[in-house]
C-alpha cells in the first residue's frame, strides 16, 4: 500500500524533464480496458501505447520543460496520427529530432522496430521556429550510429514547414516546391487480415474449395512474374460472419475499376 501511495505521488508530481523509452503496444493487439482508456483520456494518440506514454509524459513535464522520449517512427507518417501530430506541433517547441532505423537496439539486431528520438519543450512554437534533426537510418552498424548522434551535423528545419506537409506528416526536410503526387495518385491498402496466424493458410492445407475461404494475395520477398499467389483467408459470407476477428476488414475500394499499378 505504501508502494501504491509513492507511485501516485510522483504521478501526480510535475517536472521539469521527463525522459524514458516508452512502452509500444499498437490498438489492435490491446485488451478492451486498455483500448477504452485509451480513447476516454488520449483520444488523438490512441492508436499505439507509444503516443499514449508520450501524450502523458507531455503532461507530466512542467510549463517550459523538457520532454524526452524513444518512441517508433510510425506515428510520423501514418494518417491515423495526424490529429496527435496536428496537437503535438501546436503545442510543444520541438528541440531535436533523430530518425534512428531498425538498427538501434542492442538486443534487436538488424531488424527492430523503426525508432526515433525526440526532444521537446511544453510551450508554444514561436513564428519560425526550428529544431535540430538527424537522420541516422542510412548508419547501419550500431557503434557508427552512435557517433553519428554525437558528432553528425545536425539539419535546421522549421516546424511550421512541418505543420504545412499533407497530414503534417514529419519528415527530415522542409519540403520541395512544386505539386504533390497525392494531386495525381491515391495509395490505399487492400484486405486487412487482422489475426492473420489464426485466419491466414497456405491454399494446400484445406482439403477441398470452401465459400468459407477466399484467395489472398500477398507480398512477396522476390521480383516474379508470378508470386504471393500461395494464401488463403477464412472470410464467411463476405466477412459477415467474422466476428472473432473485428480486425480484419477489405480496403481500398476507391481505387477499384481505376487504372494504377500494384
Amino acid at each position: 500500500a505504501k508502494g501504491m501511495l509513492d507511485a501516485a505521488r510522483l504521478l501526480d508530481r510535475r517536472y521539469d524533464l521527463v525522459v524514458t523509452n516508452v512502452p509500444y503496444l499498437a490498438r489492435g493487439k490491446q485488451n478492451d480496458t486498455l483500448k477504452d482508456y485509451c480513447a476516454r483520456f488520449f483520444s488523438d494518440a490512441k492508436n499505439d501505447l507509444a503516443t499514449v506514454f508520450l501524450e502523458r509524459c507531455w503532461q507530466l513535464t512542467n510549463e517550459a520543460g523538457s520532454f524526452a522520449v524513444v518512441s517508433p517512427q510510425n506515428w510520423w507518417f501514418l494518417g491515423g496520427y495526424s490529429a496527435f501530430r496536428q496537437w503535438l506541433l501546436s503545442d510543444s517547441s520541438l528541440q531535436l529530432l533523430a530518425a534512428l532505423g531498425e538498427e538501434s537496439w542492442e538486443h534487436f539486431g538488424d531488424r527492430g522496430p523503426l525508432a526515433t528520438l525526440l526532444l521537446a519543450k511544453k510551450v508554444k512554437p514561436s513564428s519560425g521556429w526550428q529544431f535540430a534533426a538527424i537522420d541516422a537510418v542510412k548508419v547501419k552498424a550500431l557503434d557508427a550510429k552512435k557517433v553519428t548522434l554525437r558528432a553528425d551535423t545536425l539539419l535546421p528545419l522549421s516546424q511550421e514547414a512541418q505543420v504545412r506537409n499533407p497530414d503534417s506528416r514529419i519528415t527530415l526536410s522542409d519540403g520541395a516546391s512544386g505539386p504533390l503526387l497525392s494531386e495525381y495518385a491515391i495509395a490505399p491498402n487492400g484486405m486487412h487480415g487482422g489475426d492473420s496466424m489464426r485466419f491466414r493458410m497456405a491454399f494446400w492445407e484445406i482439403g477441398s474449395e470452401s465459400d468459407c475461404w477466399v484467395r489472398f494475395q500477398s507480398p512477396t520477398d522476390i521480383s516474379a512474374h508470378y508470386a504471393g499467389r500461395v494464401h488463403i483467408f477464412y472470410w464467411p459470407d463476405g466477412g459477415k460472419l467474422h466476428i472473432e476477428n473485428a480486425n480484419a476488414r477489405v480496403q481500398g475500394q476507391s481505387a477499384w475499376g481505376q487504372l494504377g499499378v500494384a
